[in-house]
């Protein structure tokens, strides 16, 4: 049983209070600040040629708690320029019509594309409960404009320009994975950040397999710099 199980009811109730960011399992699961590591993306980003910052970044409010650090950004705003940063290298991400997250967590990531002026659909693949936060965040920060939400069990046969797993399908449980890989040819571009392990899966062992079991996909990855032992992996499918 995945620890998102026991998380579930907990992330529900949580969810109801005005400062839901800061609550002991949401804030742990979506909405994390690891001491000095926010500093670090906002120094990376800042020294990049390419201005990430100044393309994507916005005035963060403080909606539901959020913690900001002394850059005024919150750690999931700097992590999601940099997933954007990233993906440009597959796609210009704001110019996909349709983009398939797979865990969306808070939303932060759709709300700063929004802010930078993109149009495109948005499909959010993750709990019900998990659901709740999203849609709370993006009503409170953004709008649910061309926002989907649906279920993992909904997935199969929905075709899209970018599918974007960030520290989401190396916390599900194998059966659950295995639904997304059976869709991929659906994708245009992937883009997947993961951890090392999780609820015992060797994910550095599940992610290179899953990358030989893609023959359709010209697929590239390397560490974050600035988060070391979190890969990256980037794919775009064969024309």
């Amino acid at each position: 049983m995945s620890k998102w199980s026991g998380w579930r009811q907990i992330i529900s109730e949580e969810v109801k209070a005005k400062n839901f960011l800061q609550q002991p399992t949401i804030r742990r699961t979506m909405c994390p600040s690891q001491g000095q590591l926010p500093r670090k993306y906002h120094r990376h980003l800042t020294g990049l040629s390419s201005k990430p910052m100044k393309k994507y970044g916005w005035d963060e409010p403080a909606f539901g708690g959020v913690p900001l650090n002394t850059s005024g950004y919150s750690q999931m705003s700097l992590q999601s320029i940099w997933h954007l940063h990233n993906i440009e290298q597959l796609t210009d991400p704001l110019q996909c019509e349709h983009i398939v997250h797979i865990g969306t967590g808070v939303g932060s990531l759709i709300a700063l594309m929004k802010n930078a002026g993109h149009t495109g659909r948005h499909t959010c693949v993750d709990l019900p409960e998990v659901h709740e936060v999203t849609r709370k965040y993006l009503e409170g920060v953004s709008d649910l404009d061309g926002v989907d939400f649906i279920t993992l069990s909904q997935l199969a046969g929905i075709e899209a320009d970018l599918m974007v797993a960030t520290f989401s399908m190396n916390e599900m449980p194998i059966l659950d994975r295995n639904r997304i890989e059976n869709n991929m040819d659906n994708f245009k571009h992937f883009y997947i950040q993961h951890n090392m392990n999780f609820d015992g899966v060797d994910n550095r062992i599940y992610f290179d397999q899953l990358v030989q079991r893609l023959p359709n996909f010209n697929v590239r990855g390397f560490d974050d710099p600035v988060y070391p032992n979190h890969p990256i992996i980037l794919g775009t499918r064969n024309l």
